[in-house]
C-alpha cells in the first residue's frame, strides 16, 4: 500500500493491511519496529505500533510495541451537566 494523497481518508487501506498484517508473527513485526526507531522515524513507528496494536493479537505483549507507542496518559472525562 502506497498513499499518495496528503490528507487522503485512508482508513479502508489501512484496514485492510492490518488484516492482512494480523497473521504475521511478531518477530517479524518486532524487527520491522526496531528499525524505524534505530533509523530515528519514531513517529513512523508510533503510527506502525498503533495499527499493530489494533489488528495483531500477540502485539500485547511486544515490548518494542509498547516502546513506540510510549507511555499513555489518561484523558480526564468531560462532563456535561
Amino acid at each position: 500500500m502506497q498513499l499518495t494523497a496528503p490528507g487522503r481518508d485512508a482508513h479502508t487501506e489501512i484496514a485492510r493491511c492490518g488484516l492482512a498484517m494480523a497473521g504475521t508473527p511478531i518477530d517479524v513485526i518486532d524487527a520491522a519496529l526496531a528499525e524505524r526507531i534505530a533509523v530515528g522515524a519514531p513517529t513512523l513507528a508510533r503510527r506502525m505500533a498503533r495499527i499493530v496494536a489494533d489488528f495483531v493479537p500477540a502485539a500485547a505483549k511486544s515490548g518494542l510495541v509498547q516502546r513506540a507507542l510510549g507511555k499513555s496518559t489518561p484523558v480526564d472525562s468531560i462532563r456535561h451537566g
